[in-house]
C-alpha cells in the first residue's frame, strides 16, 4: 500500500517558476534549468520503482519523498518501505552511461555517453547509510523500539552500465539496478524471520511518518542569490505558457495565441508567492502583472485577506501547497 505517493515537489515548481521568468541570457539560467532537469529526472526515477513494487508478495507500506526534521535541520529519502520485520531506505539515482563507484574516495563517476565530460557525485551508498543514521535518531526522538533498517541504491536509468573499481561484491549487494529490485526486497524479506511489527502497527507508523513529513520550501531568490528586479513580470498564458498577457476588456489575452482568461491574474499571484513573497501591493500587482488601473487592480484582488487601509493596504498572499501547487 502506498502511504504516501509521488507527487512534485514544491521546489520543483519553484524552479520551473524561476526558469519560466529569468531572461534566456541570465547568468542563472543555465544553472537553473540544470537544477530543474535533475530534479524531474530524479522524479521520473523515483516513479519508475512503482512496477517493481507491485509485485511483492508481502505486505509493505511505501513512502516515497520523505523529509524529516533532524535536529535542526531536515534529512531526506526518496523512498521508504514499512513492513512488520524491517524497514529498508532506498536512494534513487536516475544516472545514465557509464558509473563507476570508488570506495577509495567514496565517489561515483558518471560520464553519461562516450567523449562527453565526466561528472562526480558522491557515493550513494554513504548518503543512504547516513540518512539510516538520521532515521534511527529520528524513531528514537519518536519513542519507537529499534528497528532493523535495511538501505539500498537503485539504478532506474534502462540504460546505466554499472562498474567499480574494487571491491565488487560490496558495491553489487548495495547498488542494483531496478530490474532487480523485486527479488533483492524479497530476499532481505527472507533474511528477517521475525515480526516486530504487527501489520496494524507497522501502518501506523508509516502513517506517522506520513505526517512528519516537512515540504522544502526555500525563498528560491536567495537560494539561487538573485534580486527581485532580474525577474520578469507577466501573467503567463495558461495555454501556451507564453509570458506577457495583455489585458484587454476585463480579459486576458495572449499576444502568441490568443487564448483569452478572465483570472489569469490568479496563477501570476501564485508566482508571485512562489518567489518568496507573502504579501503584495495594489502597487506591486500592476508592477508585476502589467495591469494599469489601480481600482482594475483592487477589484482583482478582492478576494485576498488584507492588512492596514488605502495606499498602505497588503493583501496576504496564503496557499495551502498540498491543495493548490501538489494536485496530481
Amino acid at each position: 500500500m502506498i502511504i504516501k505517493p509521488h507527487i512534485p515537489t514544491i521546489y520543483s515548481l519553484m524552479l520551473e517558476n524561476l526558469l519560466r521568468r529569468l531572461p534566456k541570457n541570465h547568468p542563472n539560467y543555465s544553472k537553473v534549468a540544470e537544477r530543474l532537469s535533475r530534479e524531474k529526472a530524479g522524479y521520473h526515477g523515483e516513479q519508475r520503482l512503482d512496477y517493481s513494487l507491485s509485485k511483492l508478495d508481502f505486505k509493505h507500506f511505501t513512502l516515497h519523498d520523505v523529509r524529516l526534521p533532524y535536529h535542526h535541520t531536515y534529512f531526506q529519502i526518496d523512498t521508504l518501505i514499512v513492513t512488520p520485520r524491517f524497514l529498508l531506505a532506498i536512494e534513487v539515482k536516475a544516472y545514465r552511461g557509464q558509473v563507476l563507484f570508488r570506495n577509495d574516495f567514496s565517489q561515483t563517476i558518471q560520464q553519461p555517453s562516450p567523449h562527453t565530460t565526466e561528472k562526480v557525485y558522491d557515493d550513494p551508498i554513504v548518503q543512504v547509510e547516513e540518512q539510516k543514521f538520521q532515521l534511527t535518531t529520528w524513531l528514537e526522538h519518536q519513542r519507537i523500539p529499534p528497528l532493523p533498517i535495511e538501505t539500498l541504491v537503485v539504478m532506474t536509468h534502462p540504460h546505466v552500465i554499472l562498474q567499480a573499481s574494487d571491491r565488487t561484491d560490496y558495491f553489487r549487494d548495495r547498488v542494483i539496478p531496478l530490474s532487480k529490485l523485486s527479488s533483492k526486497l524479497r530476499e532481505i524479506n527472507q533474511k528477517y524471520k521475525q515480526e516486530f511489527m504487527n501489520l496494524r502497527e507497522s501502518k501506523h507508523l508509516a502513517q506517522r511518518i506520513a505526517k512528519a513529513h516537512t515540504h522544502y520550501t526555500p525563498n528560491i531568490l536567495k537560494r539561487w542569490k538573485l534580486e527581485f528586479e532580474e525577474i520578469l513580470p507577466g501573467v503567463c498564458c495558461p495555454q501556451c505558457t507564453h509570458l506577457g498577457m495583455e489585458r484587454k476588456n476585463r480579459r486576458w489575452e495572449c499576444v502568441r495565441c490568443g487564448h483569452r482568461s478572465i483570472d489569469a491574474h490568479i496563477s501570476a499571484l501564485k508566482d508571485y508567492y512562489l518567489l518568496g513573497n507573502k504579501t503584495i501591493t495594489n502597487r506591486e500587482f500592476r508592477e508585476f502583472t502589467g495591469v494599469e488601473s489601480a481600482s482594475s487592480a483592487k477589484h482583482m484582488l478582492r478576494n485576498l485577506q488584507y492588512a492596514g487601509e488605502r495606499k498602505q493596504r497588503k493583501y496576504l498572499l496564503s496557499y495551502d501547497s498540498s491543495r493548490e501547487f501538489l494536485k496530481k
